[in-house]
């Protein structure tokens, strides 16, 4: 299953990288790593991070309230 997920805020810090453990998933593509990797980075950023996401164990439902505790929200998601 292919998702979305994208920073609440400006303000959001790091990509939450235990979520990838938690709802074992990967970065969709070498862009989405970067993006990722450029959050750990603290880099500057002038618009929201959407980062696109796969599940590895599709019989597991993505969590999207832990998303949202740590500043991040699941806005589209598809199998």
């Amino acid at each position: 299953m292919l998702f979305q997920v994208q920073a609440k805020s400006k303000m959001f810090g790091s990509f939450p990288l235990d979520m990838l453990r938690y709802d074992c998933c990967t970065p969709a593509n070498s862009d989405d790593a970067v993006k990722i990797a450029s959050t750990l980075r603290g880099e500057r950023i002038t618009e929201l991070p959407i980062i696109q996401l796969r599940t590895h164990e599709p019989r597991l439902d993505i969590t999207p309230a832990r998303w949202e505790s740590f500043g991040w929200k699941v806005i589209e998601g598809r199998r």
